[in-house]
């Protein structure tokens, strides 16, 4: 009775699909407008395009010197001196200080956030493509329930009919009563399926807004493509696409040479930095010592002693170098990750796009063919009515079928337009 419901579930299906144009699979305007929406208004996306906007001011703040100090001072009248004489030597000093790091640590911070930024960059790429395959596969889900929907809603009135037929057979005696019964039963398993089905278009569709930005569309009207492209994939080129394209793979590479730059900084802070400074000292008149009476003017410079390094500097080049490591495992495992991803997609793809054409080509020209002999033989009597039935629900079941492949086949290459960064949008 299952494979029943399911094959009258495709009447209307089948009907819709002789009365809809050709549509090529990746010129659908529909889709298109829920993709660009989605790239113009999800939050997610743009919290990601805003912190890798974030980053880049981050850049050439890092290869700038640090700030300078200034310094101010007074030195008042001291009664007596250490000499025990007294002394009168009231000034004020000005004085400015600035450190200048050892060459190559400056250069190493500026390259690093360079690179974090870049990872940054890549991170906000990497959830565009991201959200335009789930675009992708929300809208082939939609396109697949709308079309059961309008199934089973036709065929709940093609089996009242059935029921009113069966009825008044059975009234005046030439049909069985348990035929009524199975066309009721039949209609209330429709019904129940209609219920799944309308909870998976409200579920998708609103997945659909919340990919979209929370934009509530009053009606998505989604169609799977009748005459699809579906071209076998070489999974090696795509393999080396992915390489070379793929931003988490290129997120992940930036990560390991930002760590590289901070392993080279790590290893130059064992290094003294130079600080330079210049003072000026304004002096009061002094009537005791007149050589104390003029300004002065002071340079001076001086170098940082890392005394603390097998402490300090130690500890952090070996932080710096295990995180290195741990960038490097980390690309590894993200290449790694993302290989067995694609090849997993490949692998759905060509089992759908050979299920489709298989289903397209054979099983339903096949089950076509039988239903229309079993008809001509009912006709002659030389067939029983139960199973016309069962050769119509064969034909219509490789029909549902066909199309959930092609669905399936679509969302599969979604998937890999994604990971191989092959996405027009």
């Amino acid at each position: 009775m299952f494979k029943i419901v399911r094959l009258i579930l495709v009447i209307g299906l089948l009907r819709t699909a002789a009365t809809a144009s050709a549509k090529n699979a990746y010129e659908d305007p529909v889709l298109d407008s829920l993709i660009s929406s989605a790239i113009a208004n999800n939050p997610g996306l743009k919290s990601a395009e805003k912190t890798a906007e974030a980053m880049d001011y981050r850049v050439t703040p890092a290869g700038i010197l640090p700030d300078p100090m200034f310094s101010a001072g007074f030195s008042g009248p001291i009664q007596d001196s250490w000499v025990g004489e007294p002394m009168a030597m009231p000034n004020i000093t000005l004085g400015i200080t600035q450190k200048i790091p050892f060459p190559g640590k400056l250069g190493s911070m500026k390259n690093a956030a360079g690179y974090m930024a870049e990872g940054s960059r890549r991170m906000a790429d990497n959830r565009r493509l991201y959200l335009i395959a789930n675009v992708k596969f929300a809208y082939y889900e939609l396109a697949y329930w709308q079309s059961a929907l309008q199934t089973v809603e036709e065929n709940i009135r093609y089996i009242d009919d059935l029921e009113q037929v069966v009825r008044e057979k059975y009234i005046v005696g030439k049909g069985l009563q348990t035929n009524v019964l199975n066309a009721q039963k039949t209609r209330t398993q429709l019904e129940d399926h209609k219920l799944m089905i309308e909870q998976m278009l409200q579920t998708t569709e609103r997945m659909l807004v919340q990919l979209t930005g929370g934009i509530n569309w009053p009606e998505i009207r989604a169609s799977l493509p009748e005459s699809p492209k579906l071209s076998t994939q070489d999974l090696s080129s795509l393999i080396s696409r992915m390489t070379e394209y793929n931003p988490g793979l290129k997120k992940a590479e930036s990560q390991v040479l930002s760590q590289k730059q901070m392993a080279r900084k790590a290893r130059l802070d064992f290094l003294p930095d130079l600080s330079v400074g210049a003072v000026y000292g304004i002096r009061h008149e002094n009537e005791m010592f007149p050589m104390f009476s003029t300004d002065m003017f002071a340079l001076h410079v001086g170098l940082n002693l890392p005394i603390w390094a097998g402490w300090k500097q130690k500890n952090e080049l070996s932080f710096a170098r295990a995180s290195l490591k741990a960038a490097e495992y980390e690309y590894s495992d993200t290449e790694n990750r993302l290989r067995f991803q694609l090849s997993k997609s490949v692998l759905s793809y060509e089992r759908n796009r050979s299920r489709y054409s298989l289903y397209s080509e054979s099983l339903v020209p096949q089950t076509e063919g039988v239903l229309e002999s079993a008809r001509a033989s009912y006709e002659v009597g030389a067939l029983e009515f139960l199973d016309v039935i069962m050769a119509q629900m064969d034909f219509l079941n490789a029909r549902l079928e066909q199309r959930r492949s092609l669905a399936d086949a679509l969302k599969a290459l979604a998937e890999i337009e994604m990971l191989t960064a092959n996405v027009e949008n």
